[in-house]
C-alpha cells in the first residue's frame, strides 16, 4: 500500500489558497534555504526532535531507547524508532513525521468538506517540497478532486520534470516559489542552483492555467532591485498561466 510522510496538518487555515483549507505537509526537501520557517520538514524520514524546557527528568526515555543512554534529557546519535517519544509525559520528545494512506488522510479531509464548498476552499499540500512525494501526492490529490475538493500545492519546483507532470493534472491551483534569479547566489542560500526550477516554473506556466508565484522577500538577500526587476523580466516571458505575484515579507513567512 502507498503511504506518504506527512510531518503536520492544519485545519481551517485561511492563508494557504482560497476559501477556507486543510493544509498537509509533506517531509523531505531537497533545498536548505537559510531563512527556512519549516526545518523539521526538510529531512525525508521521521526524525525525534526535542524540546528540553519540557522535561521533567523522569528518565522515561532512558529506559526505553535501544541505544542505552543515561543520564537525563539529551538527545543522542537516533535510530529514529520513536520510543522515548511513546513513553515521554511532558512531550519534551516528539516524533515528526508520520506515514499515511491516501484513505486515512481523506477521512480527515472530508471531516470539513462543508467548509471547503462554502467558502470556495479545499485542500493545499505543502512541504517540505510536495514534489519529492509526487506519486502519493497525485494519488491523494485525484482522490479530492474525485469528491469535487479544491486541490493547491505550494512548491519550489526543485524537483525533474516527470514529478512535475505526474503532480499537474490533479492541481487546480500552484503557488511556485521564486527564490533568487542569481544562479550562485541562489545555490548559496538555498544549496541548489535554480536552473531546474527556472525550467520547470516556465514549462508550468505553458502547460497549467492557474499559477501564482511567490517571491519571498529576504532582507539583503533577494529583495534589492536588480534581482526584482530580473524575476520581473523572467515572470514576463513565461506562459500565460501564471496568473499573479505575490511578493512576501519574511516575517509573513514565519
Amino acid at each position: 500500500m502507498m503511504e506518504g510522510l506527512v510531518f503536520s496538518i492544519i485545519r481551517t487555515s485561511l492563508h494557504d489558497g482560497p476559501g477556507i483549507r486543510t493544509v498537509i505537509y509533506f517531509k523531505g526537501c531537497s533545498l536548505h534555504c537559510a531563512w527556512c520557517h519549516n526545518p523539521e520538514g526538510i529531512a525525508v524520514q521521521p526524525e525525534i526532535l526535542g524540546y528540553p524546557e519540557r522535561c521533567i527528568g523522569c528518565d522515561h526515555c532512558a529506559n526505553v531507547c535501544p541505544e542505552h543512554i543515561r543520564g537525563g534529557f539529551r538527545l543522542p546519535v537516533c535510530c529514529h524508532c520513536g520510543q522515548c517519544a511513546e513513553v515521554c509525559p511532558g512531550e519534551a520528545l516528539v516524533t515528526c513525521g508520520e506515514r499515511y494512506s491516501v484513505s486515512e488522510l481523506m477521512k480527515i479531509i472530508r471531516k470539513d468538506k462543508i467548509y471547503y464548498d462554502r467558502s470556495g476552499g479545499g485542500v493545499t499540500f505543502s512541504g517540505g517540497e510536495v514534489l519529492m512525494q509526487s506519486e502519493f501526492v497525485a494519488a491523494l490529490a485525484q482522490a479530492c478532486q474525485t469528491e469535487g475538493i479544491h486541490t493547491a500545492c505550494e512548491t519550489a519546483l526543485h524537483a525533474g520534470r516527470s514529478r512535475v507532470n505526474t503532480v499537474m493534472r490533479h492541481m487546480n491551483l500552484f503557488y511556485a516559489d521564486l527564490k533568487h534569479m542569481d544562479p550562485e547566489a541562489h545555490k548559496y542560500w538555498t544549496g541548489a542552483d535554480n536552473r531546474q526550477i527556472l525550467e520547470n516554473l516556465r514549462f508550468l506556466s505553458q502547460e497549467h492555467p492557474d499559477v501564482i508565484v511567490r517571491i519571498p522577500l529576504i532582507p539583503g538577500v533577494n529583495d534589492g532591485e536588480e534581482n526584482l526587476s530580473a524575476s520581473a523580466r523572467f515572470i514576463a516571458e513565461c506562459g500565460g498561466g501564471i496568473q499573479a505575484v505575490e511578493l512576501l515579507r519574511y516575517n509573513e513567512l514565519a
